[in-house]
C-alpha cells in the first residue's frame, strides 16, 4: 500500500498537468503550481517534458519536444500521439490568435475573451477557400470551430437558439469563451510566417491570374 509520506507534495498538480491545461481560474490550484514551478519543471524534465508557465496570460501545460529526429541523442516515447491539425483549423486558431490580440490592445482590465459563432464566422471566412458555395461553406466553418472547442482552444460557454444553413454545427449565437492557449499554440513568431505564407500564396494567385 502506497504511503502519504511516499507521494510528492505537488503529485495533485503533475496528474492536473498530464490532464490537459490549467487556468488561473482556480485560484488555490493557481496558487499551488506558482509555488512548486520550479520542482514541476525538475520533475517533468527529468521524463524529457517540458513545464511552461505563462503568469501574464494565465494559463500552465506541458509539451514534449520531438525526440525523433535522427540527430536526436534522446530517446523517449511520445506520451501522446501528434495530432497535425488541418488547414482550416489552423486558419481558425491564427483568426483566435488575432482577436484575443485585439482584444488584450483594447481591454486592460478583463482578460477572458468571448465571441459569438456568428461573428467567428464571419472573421474566418477570408481564409477559406471556396466561398462560392455559401451554404457549404458556413457549414466548413462551423465543423472547424467545434473542432477547435474539442481541442479546447474555445469553450462553449452559452448554447444559443438561432438556426440557419450552419444549424447541424450549432446556433449563429452560441457564445465562446477564446481560451488563451491558442497563443501558445500560434506563437507570434508562428503568426508572423503563417501571415508570410499566405501573403506569398495571394500574391502567385495574383500574379497568375494577370498572366493568364
Amino acid at each position: 500500500m502506497i504511503q502519504k509520506d511516499n507521494i510528492l507534495e505537488y503529485a495533485h498538480l503533475i496528474i492536473k498537468l498530464l490532464q490537459g491545461v490549467i487556468y488561473d481560474d482556480d485560484q488555490k490550484i493557481w496558487n499551488d503550481l506558482y509555488n512548486f514551478q520550479s520542482k514541476l519543471k525538475q520533475y517533468f524534465a527529468q521524463i524529457g517534458i517540458e513545464f511552461y508557465f505563462d503568469a501574464q496570460n494565465g494559463f500552465a501545460y506541458i509539451s514534449q519536444p520531438d525526440y525523433e529526429g535522427a540527430d536526436s541523442e534522446i530517446s523517449v516515447p511520445r506520451l501522446v500521439k501528434r495530432i497535425p491539425l488541418s488547414y482550416e483549423v489552423t486558419m481558425l486558431l491564427v483568426v483566435l490568435r488575432e482577436i484575443l490580440d485585439e482584444f488584450d490592445s483594447n481591454d486592460l482590465v478583463n482578460k477572458k475573451c468571448f465571441i459569438t459563432r456568428k461573428e467567428l464566422r464571419e472573421k474566418a471566412q477570408t481564409f477559406f477557400k471556396d466561398k462560392t458555395n455559401k451554404t457549404k461553406l458556413l457549414q466548413e466553418i462551423g465543423t472547424h470551430i467545434n473542432k477547435c472547442a474539442d481541442l479546447g482552444f474555445l469553450k462553449l460557454i452559452s448554447e444559443g437558439t438561432k438556426k440557419d444553413s450552419d444549424g447541424k454545427d450549432g446556433a449563429t449565437d452560441d457564445e465562446f469563451e477564446i481560451k488563451r492557449i491558442v497563443k501558445a499554440k500560434i506563437s507570434v513568431e508562428k503568426l508572423e510566417q503563417i501571415k508570410t505564407k499566405l501573403n506569398e500564396i495571394v500574391n502567385y494567385a495574383n500574379n497568375s491570374n494577370g498572366n493568364a
